[in-house]
């Protein structure tokens, strides 16, 4: 984006699970950036080789636990990030739009 501020933060979550069909993803993804007077979202959408890069970490990530089925990516702007991999079973994938599934990350950029 030409003239776009840079981001402030990247936030993703995305839920996982596979079954007879194959896999099937949900995933909130955002960019905190400036907009002059505070901050705006901008939403991300994961790409083909984003989704794909998704499964084979899934895959080789299964182990005596079994695989994980949600994780949460922060990228600061300055490279550093923390991530956490959840082992519950999907939220929303499932049909539960709870507040700690879906709006955890409302005050990211507060």
């Amino acid at each position: 984006m030409a003239g776009a501020s840079a981001p402030s933060g990247i936030v993703v979550n995305l839920e996982i699970e596979e079954d007879a069909e194959g896999y099937r993803t949900d995933c909130l993804a955002f960019a905190v950036v400036p907009d002059g007077s505070g901050y705006v979202e901008r939403e991300i959408q994961l790409d083909r080789p984003g989704r794909d890069t998704v499964f084979a970490l899934h895959a080789a990530l299964g182990g005596q636990r079994g695989s994980w089925h949600s994780f949460d990516l922060v990228i600061e702007p300055d490279g550093a990030f923390e991530y956490e991999f959840s082992y519950d079973p999907p939220k929303r994938l499932n049909g539960v739009f709870d507040q700690q599934s879906y709006h955890r990350f409302d005050h990211y950029a507060a």
